[in-house]
Parts: C-alpha cells; sequence; structure tokens
C-alpha cells in the first residue's frame, strides 16, 4: 500500500517526451479563467502535452461555477502562485460599513445577495446570529399534521425561558427565523411560518418525521438568522426587507479595512468527464479555493447522516488522474472537495482545509449507477490538514468515503467536527446477492483525529464504518477527545454489518462510551490497539449473533472509571486472547460487572491485569 503512496506521487510530475509540446498561460482576471475554461473545452490537448495555466496572485471572483470540461489525453496543470495569494472566490464583496455606535456595523446587501446565509469575513465564517450563543435550548414538545404522503405541517412548543428572543419579532421577521434540531446523528433545518406567541409554538412544514428518529421533546435546538440574536462578536444578520447587512466584528476590527463577502454561488469548480471518456490528468495546486454557499434546498435542510447528499464546491465525476496538491479550502458550504462519480486513480495530497460548512473529502457517490462500469476507486487522500468543519451542518464528517474501494486515506490530521472524523463504507447490513457492498480493500491508517463530537450530535465515531469490507484496514491511528451528546462517542466504530476488517495498532484516548465499539458484524480482527480512559467503559458490542462478532487479542484497555466493557460484551461471540487491563491507581476494575478473576476463569485465560508500560 506505501508503495501504491509513492508511486502515485511520481504521476504528479509532467510526463513530456522530447516532442511533447508545453504551452504557458498566464492569468491574472477572473474573465481570462473563464475564457481559459471555455478554450480548453474547444481545444483538445494531445497525448504527450501539456498546459500550464498559471494564476497570478489575487482574487478571481466567479459568479458562476468554473467548469473544466477538459478533452485529449495531455495533461492539464492549474497552478496559483507558489507563495500564496492566489484565491478563487464565490462571494460579492460587502463595503461602505457604517457604525452604528452599538458595537455593530451596517453596510448595503450588494445586488444578487438578497438571499445569502453566509457571510465570509477574512476567510472565515462569520456566524448567522443565534441563541443561545453557545450549547443549546431544549425543545419543550413537537407535533405533526401531514398534508401529504410524505409531508407534514410541524409545531414545535417552546421553553418558557428560551422565548424572548421570538418575543419582540414582528410577522414578517419572526418569517426569516431559522431552527436547526440536533438529534441523534442527524440535524434538521426549519424555517418558521407562523408564531404563536400566546403558546410559545412555532409553526413550520417539512418531511415529516422519521420513525427512527424524529425531533421529539428534549431534543436541542438553536434559533438562527434572527434579529434579536444578534448579541456577540463576529455574529451577523441580514435584514432582507431594508437589504441591510448587521455584523458585530472583532474588538478593534474596522470592518471597511476587513476582506468581508456574501457567497452567491454553491459551486466553485467542476471537473466532469462523460460515460466512457473521463477528464484525465489533471493537477489543481497551490490555490485558495474560498466562499461558497450552502445549497439551501428543501431536501438539503433534512436530516441526511454524514450530510453525504451535499455534494462538493470543487466537485470532480468521472475523472481520472485528477489530483489536489498544496491548496486550501476554507469557508466553503458543501464537502470541500467530493471525488464523485467513477473517479479512479485521483487524490488530494497536502492541502489545507478550515472553517468548513460540512466536512473537507467525500469520495464516491451515495448512489449506484447501473450503466457505470464500476464505483470509484483508487484514489488517496493523504497528508492533509482538517480544521474546523461543520459550521453550518454539523453532520459534516472529515473525509467520507461512500461507494467506493482500494482507497488510501492517510496520514491526515484531522480536528474539532461535531459527527466522525473519518467514515468508510455506505451500505447498511450485511451482503445479499444482487446487494454487495462495494467499499473493500480500503486503507484507513497513520491519521491522527481530535475533539469529535464535542457534546452536540450522538451516535459517532473518530472512524465509523458501515458494511462488509474484506480486505479494509484501520491500522496506527491516533484518535482523541469523542465526546457525544447522549450515547455513542466511540473511538472506532464498526456499525450495521461492518465485516472482515483488519483493526491493528489504533490508540485511543478519552471517549465518553468507549475506544471501540461494534454493533453488528462478522469476523473482524480487533488486535494491538490500545484503548484508554472511556468515560462509560473501554469497549462495547451491542448485537449477540450466532458467528463470531470479532477476534480481540493482544490489546491494552486503561480505565479511570471501573468497567471495562459495554454493551453486552459477555454473551456475544468474542474470541477474546492476550488482552492487558488496567484501572488507574491500581484499583479493582470491573469485567461485565463482575472481578477479573472471573473474567480470566470465563472467558480469557490469557488475560493479564497489569500496568502497562510505555504508554
Amino acid at each position: 500500500m506505501k508503495k501504491q503512496i509513492y508511486a502515485l506521487a511520481l504521476c504528479l510530475l509532467p510526463l513530456c517526451s522530447a516532442e511533447a509540446k508545453v504551452t504557458h498561460r498566464r492569468i491574472a482576471t477572473a474573465n481570462q479563467l473563464i475564457e481559459a475554461a471555455a478554450d480548453l473545452k474547444q481545444t483538445p490537448i494531445a497525448k504527450g502535452d501539456t498546459v500550464y495555466w498559471h494564476l497570478e496572485k489575487g482574487t478571481y471572483r466567479l459568479s458562476a461555477p468554473l467548469v473544466i470540461d477538459k478533452k485529449g489525453a495531455g495533461q492539464l496543470c492549474i497552478m496559483g502562485d507558489h507563495e500564496g495569494g492566489t484565491v478563487i472566490s464565490g462571494g460579492i464583496p460587502v463595503t461602505g460599513w457604517t457604525d452604528n455606535g452599538d458595537g455593530t456595523w451596517s453596510a448595503p446587501v450588494p445586488k444578487g445577495a438578497e438571499k445569502c446565509r453566509e457571510m465570509v469575513t477574512d476567510g472565515v465564517y462569520a456566524t448567522l446570529a443565534r441563541t443561545p450563543n453557545k450549547g443549546f435550548h431544549l425543545l419543550g414538545n413537537s407535533r405533526e399534521t401531514p398534508y401529504e404522503e410524505w409531508h407534514s405541517n410541524q409545531f414545535f412548543t417552546l421553553n418558557d425561558h428560551d422565548w424572548a428572543s421570538l418575543e419582540s419579532l414582528n410577522e414578517e421577521e419572526a418569517k426569516g427565523v431559522m431552527l436547526q434540531f440536533y438529534h441523534k446523528w442527524d440535524i434538521t433545518f426549519r424555517h418558521v411560518l407562523k408564531v404563536d406567541k400566546n403558546n410559545r409554538e412555532i409553526e413550520s412544514e417539512g418531511v415529516k418525521f422519521v420513525p427512527h428518529n424524529p425531533i421529539t421533546a428534549g431534543v436541542g435546538y438553536v434559533i438562527q438568522d434572527c434579529r434579536t440574536a444578534l448579541d456577540s462578536v463576529s455574529e451577523w444578520w441580514m435584514d432582507r426587507a431594508k437589504k441591510a447587512v448587521h455584523y458585530m466584528p472583532p474588538k478593534g476590527k474596522n470592518p471597511n479595512t476587513m476582506d468581508i463577502s456574501l457567497p452567491i454561488i454553491d459551486r466553485l469548480l467542476t471537473i466532469e468527464g462523460t460515460n466512457g471518456s473521463a477528464a484525465a490528468n489533471i493537477l489543481v495546486g497551490d490555490i485558495i479555493f474560498e466562499g461558497n454557499c450552502y445549497p439551501w434546498e428543501p431536501q438539503l435542510e433534512e436530516p441526511m447522516q454524514g450530510a453525504y447528499r451535499l455534494g462538493g464546491a470543487v466537485e470532480v465525476n468521472r475523472g481520472r488522474n485528477v489530483y489536489f496538491r498544496q491548496c486550501r479550502f476554507r469557508a466553503l458550504g458543501r464537502y470541500a472537495v467530493l471525488l464523485g462519480r467513477e473517479c479512479h486513480d485521483c487524490g488530494v495530497f497536502r492541502c489545507n482545509f478550515e472553517d468548513l460548512g460540512a466536512g473537507a473529502v467525500a469520495i464516491g457517490d451515495y448512489t449506484r449507477h447501473a450503466e457505470d462500469k464500476d464505483v470509484t476507486s483508487h484514489c488517496h487522500v493523504t497528508g492533509n490538514t482538517v480544521l474546523r468543519g461543520g459550521r453550518i451542518n454539523p453532520c459534516g464528517v472529515g473525509i467520507i468515503l461512500l461507494n467506493a474501494h482500494n482507497c488510501v486515506i492517510s496520514r491526515n490530521k484531522i480536528e474539532d467536527l461535531y459527527y466522525s472524523g473519518i467514515s468508510c463504507g455506505w451500505q447498511w447490513g450485511y451482503n445479499s446477492p444482487g446487494n454487495e457492498s462495494p467499499s473493500v480493500n480500503n486503507y484507513i491508517a497513520y491519521n491522527h483525529i481530535r475533539n469529535i463530537g464535542q457534546g452536540l450530535l450522538s451516535d459517532m465515531g473518530g472512524i465509523y464504518h458501515l458494511g462488509e469490507a474484506r480486505g479494509t484496514i484501520i491500522a496506527h491511528n491516533v484518535i482523541e477527545d469523542v465526546y457525544a451528546w447522549d450515547y455513542g462517542g466511540w473511538g472506532i466504530y464498526t456499525d450495521e454489518g461492518s465485516s472482515y476488517i483488519h483493526i491493528h495498532d489504533n490508540k485511543v484516548y478519552r471517549t465518553k462510551t468507549g475506544g471501540f465499539h461494534q454493533h453488528y458484524g462478522r469476523e473482524n480482527i480487533v488486535e494491538n490497539n490500545y484503548f484508554e480512559d472511556g468515560l462509560q467503559h473501554a469497549v462495547a458490542v451491542t448485537k449477540k449473533e450466532k458467528h463470531i462478532s470479532f477476534y480481540f487479542r493482544g490489546n491494552t484497555l486503561v480505565q479511570k472509571s471501573p468497567e471495562m466493557f459495554g454493551g453486552i460484551w459477555g454473551k456475544a461471540r468474542i474470541e477474546s486472547d492476550g488482552n492487558r487491563y488496567w484501572r488507574e491507581g491500581g484499583k479493582e476494575a470491573t469485567f461485565c460487572g463482575k472481578s477479573f478473576k472471573w473474567w480470566k476463569r470465563t472467558h480469557e485465560s490469557n488475560a493479564v491485569y497489569k500496568r502497562p508500560e510505555g504508554r
């Protein structure tokens, strides 16, 4: 697998024969960039030839996505200035700020930006005015009245002390308010239609509540896009009736000296091949991609695990040998990069991702298409840094692999998200004839994942997996600080049907519900891992099955709390051997509520209770 990575890196270098033609084109404006893309569509690049686009320093503001429709087998290199400063932006600048004297400033809304719900300030998202400023309210109650097969009018009762921000709003102002609900692993957006102040009730509409995860009393929520919630530094709000933007900048900052923009397009770059003719041999490097808007469409405001339907701000479909190298992606509403349908031998290397609306990289498609020869394969996401994700849709995953095989996710640093760090696989349950998971032979290794969950969502893992996956390896990863709102803050989580995975030599520290958890699966190998400080227990399993669920051997479990095992560990078919256990301070630990001697006598004769060395 390592040899594949090194070999792939060589493919990033232009390969030219003595007779090959090399063409250089200097680009300094957005119009010149658009013209270059138009010329590319008309002029194929011959095999062996290379075309370089050199984008000079500056901001290239787009009013529509840039579409790369490349023909021919030659190479296209789209390169920014190697010292930085080449920015492709989907935002319109906001200028003419005036000081209101109360800590807020105001400016007119630029033409074309009247519907924006995101604002970018010096490369990061400003916070859409919300209450509470930290954490969330708890819902009083909910009900719904169906009016179509799939849709309903929905009513949400707020607790009295959470109502203050809505009390002074008039009818039109209330209609601009949006609620974001956090329920288990999902979030749901709801726009206010009516407010019943007497009963503290909000009316909205949308897809009917799903039975397995409805919005019920006690779920968390925040009130967003609300005039009276503009009370904290870096918050903003748009008065659509008066076409004015209001912003509370950090102390000492003058918005007239800041780079402030409103994103107006939901995608910045599209690279698209056709069925049977891939967009091939493209390198994009040293470019900053900044400021696209979240796609506010009804279906994208409904629950979706892992924000899987969002697509990418930079999106590749039917691509081959398409690489992103040393780029920066910031303040982007979708996944920053999607290596989507039928992408092969593509990669993202040494890029920085920060302040993301959802996640950094998505690999593969969530739908399998009968006309496609193969799902996405042999893609590499290596050596990247992901910092601050889920800022609009908290379900975003740092790196998510959907239907894809033989991919490598390695040596990435992933930090500060509200859901899983890495997710692999997109099939719930075991394989059946005609329905077999294609997500096999994937390699997830040497990643460092920390500060995940943060008490907002539930049912997550630092590394999360779905479905059967022969040949998949999860190894040498370090995972720290996974904390769920309710249940399910695990380090490594093999969910429904995860099978035949080799999980070894990982280190997991400080989780809410354990370093490893298996919902159900078959014959996984979990060995030589180190699990430390699960708040509730060290490891867990949920479902008892007739076959062997997994082999658990040579692992080290260190706890502060007394219990080592959660769920039905003592009843499930687990082949345990040679594991080492220890509770801090040398205190006695419990094993399914019983003593170590009982565990060693009844389940694991080679178990050792001893302080680990070399931690």
